[in-house]
């Protein structure tokens, strides 16, 4: 039994968290170098990729039922990833929300229709970020990691919220979106953010991915299916 058959079928309809980051840049992708091989920003190229598959992977498993659920959810079990929104308008939130305010990076051409999510049940595709945290993945030497870890603060004390620093505070994110709100109360629209206060209080930062364009998702989502039947049929 494969996992989207595993998450269909459960009572709580099954949630696909696809954590991202800060960086996402739709300038930065080309859909004739889908995988970023040429890019000049590979990696803001590939997180782009990812919210186009959060939001398309969502749009295809709410149009399934039961029946052809088979012939969708291949996709998804196959593919992982992470991503964050590159344009965006957003709030705050400690569980209540405050004025939207609008971040934007490069201008939006297409934005995303306003329909209103489906409350079918389905499994859910949700798309997070984790905000800027000091892993040491980069494998410095311990001095510049504290030096850089340093610097992370001083900048969240003037007023930057994504410094969440820590791998804790970076989860506040994926643990709100798999854990504290219902499917009812989340919108695969949008993109949730970690935010941390400067004593260490978190909150979260809810974005809408307004540059979203289907024709780039459904692409995407098609190399990939392309790509999985094609291993499954080396095995």
């Amino acid at each position: 039994m494969s996992l989207g058959t595993i998450l269909w079928t459960e009572e709580d309809p099954g949630r696909v968290i696809w954590t991202g980051s800060l960086t996402a840049e739709k300038a930065s992708f080309r859909i004739d170098d889908w995988q970023g091989l040429e890019a000049v920003q590979p990696y803001e190229s590939s997180k782009w990729v990812t919210d186009l598959l959060a939001i398309r992977l969502n749009e295809e498993w709410a149009s399934c039922s039961d029946s052809d659920m088979g012939s969708v959810h291949s996709a998804g079990a196959s593919v992982s990833g992470e991503s964050s929104s590159a344009a965006s308008s957003g709030s705050e939130t400690n569980g209540a929300s405050t004025p939207t305010r609008r971040v934007t990076r490069s201008a939006s051409k297409t934005a995303l229709a306003a329909t209103t999510p489906t409350t079918k049940k389905h499994i859910i595709s949700l798309s997070t970020q984790p905000g800027v945290v000091a892993s040491g993945i980069g494998g410095l030497a311990a001095w510049i990691v504290l030096l850089r870890v340093a610097l992370h603060y001083v900048v969240r004390v003037f007023g930057e919220r994504n410094q969440t620093i820590s791998g804790h505070h970076g989860a506040h994110s994926n643990v709100y979106v798999a854990l504290k709100q219902p499917i009812t109360k989340l919108d695969y629209r949008n993109k949730y953010g970690s935010c941390v206060r400067n004593f260490g209080q978190e909150f979260l930062k809810v974005e809408k991915v307004v540059e979203y364009e289907r024709g780039q998702a459904e692409f995407v989502v098609g190399k990939l299916e392309t790509l999985r039947k094609e291993v499954l049929a080396k095995k």
